[in-house]
């Protein structure tokens, strides 16, 4: 009985004991659990949005582009209105908390800019039958592609400035 008295009181003590003793958890350095994408085509003028995620305790965001540190973009979500200037540039996002520092992986921002018409169609004009209508549209900007409409429908293999049809029937 005696040993059986010992072993008893041998797992009280280690359960009064188990219970004080306090494993400290151990905060980790944040990882990225959202990466930002590989690249994002936005047009002069437009506000660009790329976030990204990120595990750990108490972090904190701040957006960089490959010339430096972007102001006042602290949080997981980078809000940026792009322009000409920002054409090229890496964006990448900084993660910090007090075990360590994590950056996503870097996006390829391409901004382009968009054509501005130079002329307008006119608002009416008179054919006859068998006429040559003939319309042009003048635009500036880069890369340009055209493609002619009518009455919303696309008008296949006109792809040029320049449209010329001939009249079926009498046009005002």
């Amino acid at each position: 009985m005696n040993r059986k008295r010992k072993a008893l009181r041998l797992l009280l003590i280690m359960a009064v004991l188990s219970a004080l003793l306090v494993i400290p958890a151990y905060a980790a350095a944040p990882e990225i659990t959202q990466n930002v994408p590989n690249t994002y085509m936005a047009v002069s003028g437009q506000t660009v949005q790329i976030s990204c995620t990120a595990s750990g305790e108490e972090v904190s965001y701040q957006w960089y582009t490959t010339n430096g540190v972007l102001e006042g973009q602290t949080s997981a979500t980078l809000n940026l209105t792009v322009g000409p200037e920002h054409d090229g540039l890496g964006l990448y996002c900084r993660v910090t908390n007090a075990e360590g520092t994590v950056d996503t992986a870097t996006c390829a921002l391409t901004v382009v800019t968009a054509p501005v018409l130079t002329t307008d169609l006119p608002a009416s004009q008179s054919y006859l039958a068998g006429d040559t209508m003939t319309f042009t549209c003048a635009a500036t900007g880069k890369d340009l592609a055209y493609q002619w409409y009518s009455t919303g429908s696309v008008l296949v293999g006109e792809t040029g400035p320049t449209l010329s049809l001939t009249a079926e029937g009498d046009y005002n």
